[in-house]
């Protein structure tokens, strides 16, 4: 009766260094090259997110002037209309029981949305970014 074994060497099961440094400098090389893409897609997200929440601080300001706020056309900055809108105001006469009023705006997003926007004769604008 022959016996045969099916176990092979350790040597011919392992990887050998040069094959693991190789796929090591393929990563490498792929990656170096996926980082700035993906840091490019992320800038692009906060740039859109930017633009977003200035045309909505935009519409709502003006919104609010239309329905007969009087507290925002008395405003001096963008900073000082977003705060307005951030603690929520009302319309006048039809619209008395109207609150325009922005919820959930980080302190980042405000940051980043006020560049886009300009104050001006008591309306809120906004520019684009590019």
């Amino acid at each position: 009766m022959t016996i045969r074994s099916n176990t092979k060497s350790p040597r011919a099961q392992a990887f050998s260094l040069v094959e693991v440094m190789a796929v090591l400098a393929i990563l490498g090389v792929i990656l170096s090259l996926a980082v700035p893409v993906l840091a490019s897609v992320t800038g692009q997200g906060e740039e859109a997110s930017a633009t977003r929440n200035a045309q909505i601080l935009s519409e709502m300001a003006n919104n609010a002037i239309a329905a007969g706020n009087l507290e925002i056309p008395e405003a001096t900055s963008v900073e000082e209309v977003i705060d307005l809108l951030i603690g929520g105001v009302r319309g006048t006469g039809t619209f008395a029981g109207t609150l325009f009023e922005v919820h959930n705006l980080s302190e980042e997003e405000r940051v980043a949305a006020v560049p886009l926007l300009i104050w001006k004769d008591g309306v809120l604008g906004y520019r684009s970014a590019s």
